[in-house]
């Protein structure tokens, strides 16, 4: 068992040290503030449009809700890894072009500390900015135009340690310290001449969450969630860096620091499961953030989320492999943070995956989801996607000793 045990974390800290965690596609969207912020959980949830603040089980690693990790068995050791992809045609207008990206988008590992404490540690990106454009602009003094190239890159990572109290059988509470940092980097390119704009930030910020589970009969359980997120505010240290054409440095500067300010956000869930069908049901709200840097360009809206999902297993009692797998749905809707030539574009996804039973407890997790980001007006360009995502979900049992080697 301590051999699995170091093998599983030194995976971890290899991940987490070596991955920037982002999705790596070009999006017009995270061209402003912080970038796209992170939408989705994955895992065992992905299936379900990761609709989990109310969920918790012996053999579910759920970060979502640090709370339900309290009901994590005393003897698994859980490690997750999810990886997804994403294929995307933006549209605008009569033009249209392709993106597509692959990438690590979560690890976390977790157990139960002793009968009341638990606790995992879990790392995935919380905001991705990745954008190329080629737009023409007129040359000052001059009727003549110049194409002009704009990059960026990077993102803000999130770092995770989770903890959870069981203070009574049914009711649960837990909280997150999460480490935040990450590099944005944003070139422009005009006849040749590279201007380099990288912005550096690190902070902390924390969570909170409460998990109430209780019988309705012996059939069926129902189970209620709560989780704050306190506000935090990012500064970001400046620098820009000017290139000629042939890659000299030609000026060097420090700019002035910058604050984007995340205020607090609040998440309700609530599901109700029995021994064939789960429903679940989510709920996200968070005030608008604020910029407190002299770009009066960016402006932000208050944002909402509702995801709704459900899983079933076809037979009580399964006699094979097929009829022991999950089946599993989900809706999510939600509205951008951003407000892009005074309309704030709403996302819409639907989902579906399974759950397929591996060795012992383990699961394989596959979902693919079709989603829509944006509508097509002036200057609003909307983004159609498939994004496929796969999950291990891997359970060790600890304190127990083969008889057989």
């Amino acid at each position: 068992m301590m051999k699995i045990k170091t093998l599983f974390s030194l995976i971890f800290v290899l991940l987490a040290d070596s991955l920037c965690g982002q999705e790596n596609i070009d999006s017009p969207a995270s061209v402003f503030g912080i970038g796209d912020i992170q939408l989705m959980e994955g895992g065992r949830t992905a299936g379900m449009a990761s609709a989990a603040l109310s969920l918790s089980g012996s053999y579910f690693l759920n970060t979502t809700n640090p709370a339900a990790l309290s009901h994590i068995d005393s003897t698994n050791f859980i490690f997750d890894i999810v990886i997804s992809s994403r294929k995307s045609q933006f549209s605008y207008r009569n033009l249209s072009e392709k993106a597509f990206s692959a990438n690590v988008t979560r690890i976390a590992t977790g157990f139960r500390f002793s009968k009341r404490l638990a606790g995992a540690v879990s790392f995935k990106p919380y905001s991705t900015v990745s954008y190329h454009i080629d737009k023409y602009i007129t040359k000052e003094g001059t009727d003549s135009k110049v194409l002009g190239e704009y990059e960026g890159s990077g993102g803000i990572n999130q770092l995770s340690l989770l903890n959870s109290y069981k203070i009574t059988n049914k009711l649960s509470l837990g909280s997150e310290l999460m480490y935040l940092y990450g590099t944005i980097n944003r070139t422009t390119e005009l006849e040749g001449v590279n201007i380099i704009k990288e912005s550096v930030t690190h902070t902390f910020s924390f969570s909170t969450g409460m998990l109430y589970r209780d019988k309705l009969n012996d059939n069926l359980d129902l189970s209620a969630a709560l989780v704050y997120g306190s506000g935090n505010s990012f500064r970001f240290k400046n620098t820009m860096n000017i290139l000629d054409i042939e890659g000299n440095n030609i000026f060097f500067n420090k700019n002035a620091s910058s604050d984007i300010k995340i205020p607090q956000s609040i998440g309700a869930g609530i599901s109700v499961s029995g021994s064939r069908l789960l429903v679940s049901t989510d709920y996200y709200f968070r005030k608008k953030m604020s910029s407190l840097s002299d770009n009066s360009g960016i402006r932000f809206a208050d944002t909402k989320k509702i995801n709704f999902g459900l899983a079933f297993i076809p037979v009580k009692y399964p006699a094979n492999y097929f009829e022991a797998i999950e089946y599993q749905a989900g809706f999510s809707f939600s509205n951008s943070y951003q407000i892009q030539n005074g309309i704030n574009p709403h996302n819409v996804e639907v989902s579906a995956g399974a759950a397929l039973p591996i060795r012992g407890n383990s699961q394989l997790n596959l979902a693919f989801s079709w989603g829509r980001r944006g509508i097509e007006r002036t200057g609003i360009i909307r983004e159609d996607y498939f994004r496929v995502s796969l999950g291990f979900s891997l359970v060790d049992r600890m304190f127990i000793r083969s008889l057989y080697y």
